[in-house]
């Protein structure tokens, strides 16, 4: 069942593609000048032949973790020490012109969320993972329903469109080796070689779409809305290599899922100097109607942050807010810095962190710095030049 959903509304696109395309010829939604449009929700799409290339680096360090986010997700538990919290990540997103009206995008980020295990005296574990390794991948199209007659190319106009895509993350095993466990003095067991064990099928997938209202507020300022669903599916479990049959059992879990979400939003496009845009915008996300498939282990044979019962509070909202500062070095070459902020940590956009491992830090506040690169080109116009 997962992610049969999203494979078939995307097995529909070429024919909606193709409605899309006979539809939109009257349509001229090019984006306005000076505008940055790669993670920045608005209802214009790029001219035709006109691409967009951005790159961000994403961190939270000593340095950049202005809210002490790690010392709040430390408080939670006595489990995780080090640079537990402390994220590295880099996101590339291009963006498409293919006809007036309707542009195409892929964006791919790639995490390590440090999550740093403390060892227990019952349990000796060698080669312990220290972070969560995510990838997240999106695609879709973004198709210019209605706008005004009447524009400056200069600035704003108002404007609606639809966006369809679909979503994944995938996170490396979370694993180790146990060398011994001793939970007692009648009960000790050791290991050669070392067994190993993981926490293993983190992964999800979905699909979403998304309608977007985009309207002028003032000369140098433009305001966006927009209203989303989605449907997620959500994996993950335990499991061990263990050859002993009953502690192979107690490691054995499944955390399966299938969750829809409705979000709403909006944003700010400021640009009293063409050459610097100012984006800022907020996100309220819903999660509900939510089913599991769950089968949970409790036995004191399992390391006490793999169990079941430290999934934490099962959260069913978030609250998520950007900023980006950005500047056009030249006509087609941009750098920016930024940062988001997060409620509950990731709920909401990486569904399958709802596990024993991070599911305890869901209602944890979070956030992470950017710095942005991007470049806005036409082929077509640098061939024929």
């Amino acid at each position: 069942m997962r992610g049969r959903l999203s494979r078939s509304v995307f097995r529909s696109l070429p024919t909606l593609t193709a409605l899309m395309l006979l539809g939109s010829t009257t349509l001229h939604a090019q984006t306005p000048y000076g505008w940055i449009n790669n993670g920045h929700n608005s209802a214009y799409t790029l001219m035709p032949g006109e691409v967009e290339l951005g790159g961000n680096l994403l961190r939270v360090n000593d340095t950049l973790d202005i809210f002490d986010f790690q010392a709040d997700l430390l408080a939670t538990t006595t489990r995780l020490g080090g640079d537990s919290g402390y994220l590295d990540g880099n996101n590339v997103s291009i963006r498409a012109g293919i006809l007036e009206g309707l542009d195409v995008f892929y964006r791919r980020q790639q995490q390590g969320l440090k999550l740093e295990i403390n060892q227990s005296a019952q349990f000796n574990i060698e080669d312990l993972s220290n972070e969560l390794d995510t990838t997240s991948t999106s695609y879709g199209l973004r198709w210019v329903l209605f706008e005004s007659n009447t524009k400056n190319p200069q600035q704003a106009w108002r404007s609606a469109a639809i966006e369809l895509s679909a979503m994944e993350n995938t996170s490396k095993d979370f694993e180790g080796r146990i060398q011994f466990i001793e939970l007692n003095s009648n009960f000790n067991v050791r290991f050669d070689p070392p067994q190993r064990f993981a926490m293993d099928r983190l992964k999800d997938d979905g699909w979403k779409a998304k309608l977007i209202v985009s309207t002028p507020l003032t000369t140098y300022t433009t305001a966006s809305g927009w209203f989303s669903y989605a449907d997620m599916t959500a994996s993950s479990g335990t499991s061990s290599e263990i050859d002993v049959d009953f502690l192979r059992a107690a490691f054995l879990q499944t955390f399966d899922s299938r969750e829809k979400q409705l979000a709403a939003g909006f944003n700010l496009n400021w640009q009293r100097f063409p050459r610097m845009p100012v984006q800022a915008g907020y996100e309220y996300i819903r999660l509900f109607d939510r089913t599991q498939d769950i089968v949970t282990s409790d036995s004191s044979f399992l390391p006490s942050f793999l169990r079941g019962s430290n999934r934490g509070q099962e959260i069913n909202n978030n609250h998520s807010a950007y900023l980006n500062i950005s500047y056009w070095v030249t006509p087609n070459a941009y750098i920016g810095l930024g940062g988001r902020l997060f409620l509950n940590q990731f709920t909401g956009f990486i569904p399958h962190y709802f596990n024993p491992l991070s599911g305890r830090f869901s209602d944890t506040a979070y956030g992470y710095a950017e710095l942005k690169l991007g470049v806005r080109f036409n082929p077509l116009s640098l061939f024929r030049d």
